[in-house]
């Protein structure tokens, strides 16, 4: 399955990227017509674009490890859902979530460093794993 996806990843991460993109413009604008614009400042949009390119990555990323799109979708999936379910208190684990507003921008640092470096670490698996 890696060879024959290896010949429409670009075409597949624009497309995915396009459809993800849409996705989170609308939960933006249903938050903004809830709550205003008072959450929207610039470290929580920089927050929000790493963690679209994180997810967009790690998905990319995870199926070349599993092979399997069934897998790689469990995963992010249950690693989601365990985050958002618990607002990040529960597992100890790298927390990429923001579910307060960010007070300082210590508090910002941690989830914006596991972002980048999964990030970075995707970016590395998906050139060694399909280029």
């Amino acid at each position: 399955m890696v060879w024959h996806y290896r010949k429409a990843v670009v075409f597949d991460l624009v497309r995915y990227a396009v459809l993800h993109g849409g996705c989170i413009a609308l939960l933006v604008a249903a938050v903004i017509g809830i709550q205003g614009t008072m959450f929207l400042t610039a470290p929580v949009l920089g927050h929000l674009f790493l963690l679209f390119l994180f997810y967009q990555l790690i998905g990319l990323a995870l199926l070349g490890v599993f092979g399997s799109l069934d897998v790689a979708l469990s995963v992010i999936a249950v690693y989601t859902f365990m985050e958002v379910a618990t607002q990040g208190t529960f597992m100890p684990w790298p927390h990429l979530f923001l579910f307060q507003a960010p007070a300082d921008s210590l508090s910002l640092l941690p989830p914006m460093m596991w972002l980048g470096a999964g990030i970075v670490l995707s970016v590395w698996w998906i050139g060694r794993e399909f280029w």
